[in-house]
């Protein structure tokens, strides 16, 4: 049996009081970060942060943290919606709110919507906010423990799984290996839960595993397919679901599987909602990833696979595949695939950038943009949504970016 006291003992600091597991706290204000450290620095370790847009960065170069604690009231990102992405990206972190008497009710409404372990009143008394805390890492650390288990229960029966579908339909378990090994490599650029994304990629296909091996032959020699045939293998999504929701503790990966064939505009299979960022982002990425392995015809992407998912608008999230694109860009750039854009372009297309707000959706960076204090903000070789935008404008108001920087702007950057 488990045994939780004897594990929180051994996260404990050999000798010490302190807890090894660390608190994140988000604050815009840096006297109450520092009121906080004060409070807590002999029993926890902590990293402090007043700008909440880097929440994401820190979380990857400073974690794995037990808990985060957030200001409810902050400039350009409220606390509720920080805390949830949180919970998208990093579920096992333990999400708490600082809030004034007047953020109650907004707080007890983003308990309940399951966003938030507890919240705590500004000024928060030492003794609550110390207790809240000890609170947190237990739940924590009984999250990661039935985590643990749960993986080491399902590794066998999805072992199992995966084995009867490479020896029934071994070209369709190639695809799920590619699709499986891509996802874990952009899986950190994307956003998505590593695990989830491995467990999707492979369990995917076992719908397969219901298509009569005819009709299956039929899809992979690329025949013609009769109506009746065209919608079982369109409906191999929801069948897979299906199957794996009948597995304990697999309802997340089913519906990421459901929704693989999904489009960002909220068409394609199913026909029911939901659509844009409702849809889960492992089923955008799965969707993005899968599609670029079928135009590359394997793992080694190109940019005209980029330039068919391009044209399909509504299909993909922009962010995601400009993302994706940028990154597989600069990899061709240092490899002597492309060109740069730079070198390509004719003159017209190429225009100087002296301010954040002349910046447009659509073009395309040539130089690099970084912060003042030389981070790296957007590399170049990037197309800029209008998402991406917005991010560089609070980032440009928060902490200053360098200009001039060149970008393609005009038809060849379409």
């Amino acid at each position: 049996m488990y045994q939780f006291g004897s594990r929180l003992e051994r996260r404990c600091g050999k000798g010490t009081s302190k807890m090894a597991e660390k608190i994140l706290f988000v604050d815009d204000e840096p006297n109450v970060l520092e009121g906080l450290r004060r409070q807590i620095r002999k029993q926890f370790e902590g990293s402090y942060i007043s700008d909440p847009t880097t929440v994401m960065n820190v979380i990857e170069a400073e974690g794995p943290f037990a808990a985060v604690v957030s200001d409810m009231r902050m400039p350009n990102v409220d606390g509720t919606t920080l805390l949830r992405s949180v919970k998208d990206r990093h579920p096992d972190m333990v999400r708490i709110m600082l809030t004034g008497n007047a953020d109650q009710e907004t707080a007890v409404s983003a308990i309940n919507e399951g966003s938030i372990f507890s919240f705590l009143n500004k000024p928060c008394d030492p003794k609550v906010l110390t207790q809240t805390l000890k609170n947190a890492v237990q739940h924590h650390l009984l999250i990661t423990a039935e985590k643990e288990v749960l993986e080491k229960t399902l590794a066998g029966s999805i072992r199992t799984l995966v084995e009867v579908l490479a020896k029934s339909e071994p070209t369709i378990f190639g695809n799920a290996i590619q699709l499986r090994d891509l996802a874990r490599v952009h899986a950190k650029l994307l956003g998505g839960n590593p695990w989830k994304l491995d467990m999707a990629a492979m369990l995917a296909p076992i719908g397969w595993m219901t298509l009569p091996h005819d009709l299956s032959a039929k899809v992979g020699r690329g025949a013609g397919l009769t109506l009746d045939e065209r919608r079982l293998v369109e409906g191999l999504p929801q069948k897979s679901a299906e199957l794996i929701g009948n597995i304990p503790r697999l309802e997340d990966i089913s519906r990421i599987v459901r929704f693989t064939q999904k489009n960002f505009d909220g068409s394609g299979f199913p026909k029911e909602m939901p659509k844009g960022e409702e849809v889960p982002i492992e089923s955008r990425i799965l969707r993005l990833l899968g599609d670029l392995l079928t135009e590359a015809g394997g793992p080694d992407l190109t940019e005209d696979a980029f330039e068919e998912l391009d044209a399909r608008r509504g299909v993909y999230e922009p962010d995601l595949l400009s993302a994706l694109r940028g990154k597989v860009r600069h990899s061709l750039l240092a490899e002597g695939t492309i060109e740069r854009a730079e070198d390509t372009a004719t003159n017209q297309d190429i225009v100087k950038i002296q301010v954040i707000g002349q910046l447009e959706p659509g073009d395309m960076l040539i130089d690099d943009l970084r912060t003042e204090d030389g981070e790296l903000a957007s590399a170049g070789n990037v197309f800029l949504s209008a998402a991406a935008l917005d991010t560089l404008e609070r980032l440009d108001r928060a902490r200053g970016l360098v200009f001039p920087v060149k970008i393609l702007r005009g038809a060849n950057a379409n």
